[in-house]
């Protein structure tokens, strides 16, 4: 991501609120308009197995994404990010540790962030500027000092619940039975026992193109969002 973008996603999001145990103010969809226009995002990698596959599937449809990881991981497997990353994908920072952001003190989880951050900057050659925060979980302290250390937190409107290793005819029902455009999407890269994203995946592309959807990363669906564009 170039400076200008970077500046550009600042200027279009809101200030950083939270309440509860999620972010009250932090991106969910976006308002495209009659646009079709959708955010596919995934979680929890790089992991060798899940991460590839999924590359593999979203060339195949010439599908761009973004992908949430954990610093732990991008250390074992920096590879798939810079594959990722030549592909067109975008990378967000999902912590280093996998932290829960509603139970860990405010100097620890900003340190992980942080840590992660530079590592994924040292990774990819740029700083990244999205965060999604472990199960959606952020303190109302944590949720400040992210949105200071100048993060755009990015929740979710459509979850597959891949992560449970449930069939893939549910992820795609999940998705086909309840997208409309601006939609961010939640999928993920690393399931702990089988997971099913990819063969789901196969379905979920060709039938969403058909219907005139197109995919692009959750920065560029912000910077479509037809209401912050509108105010600039």
């Amino acid at each position: 991501m170039s400076f200008a973008e970077r500046a550009l996603l600042l200027l279009l999001l809101p200030v950083l609120a939270v309440s509860g145990s999620q972010p009250r103010d932090a991106v969910r969809r976006a308002d495209t308009g009659e646009e079709k226009l959708i955010a596919l995002t995934f979680d929890d990698g790089p992991d060798p197995d899940g991460t590839g596959a999924i590359l593999d599937v979203l060339a195949e449809y010439g599908v761009r994404a973004t992908f949430f990881v954990i610093g732990e991981k991008a250390e074992k497997s920096p590879d798939l990010l810079i594959r990722a990353v030549g592909e067109g994908h975008e990378i967000g920072n999902h912590t280093y540790s996998h932290l829960n952001g509603k139970k860990t003190n405010e100097k620890r989880y900003l340190a992980d962030v942080k840590k992660n951050g530079a590592l994924l900057s040292g990774i990819l050659g740029y700083e990244t500027v999205l965060f999604r925060p472990p199960g959606g979980n952020l303190s109302a302290e944590n949720g400040k000092a992210i949105g200071e250390a100048g993060c755009v937190t990015v929740l979710w409107s459509v979850d597959t619940e891949d992560w449970k290793g449930i069939a893939a005819d549910k992820i795609v029902s999940a998705v086909l039975g309840h997208v409309r455009g601006g939609d961010i999407v939640l999928m993920h890269d690393c399931i702990y026992g089988k997971g099913h994203t990819a063969e789901a995946l196969k379905t979920v592309l060709p039938a969403l193109i058909a219907e005139g959807y197109r995919f692009v990363t959750v920065s560029e669906l912000l910077s479509a969002d037809v209401n912050r564009t509108a105010a600039q």
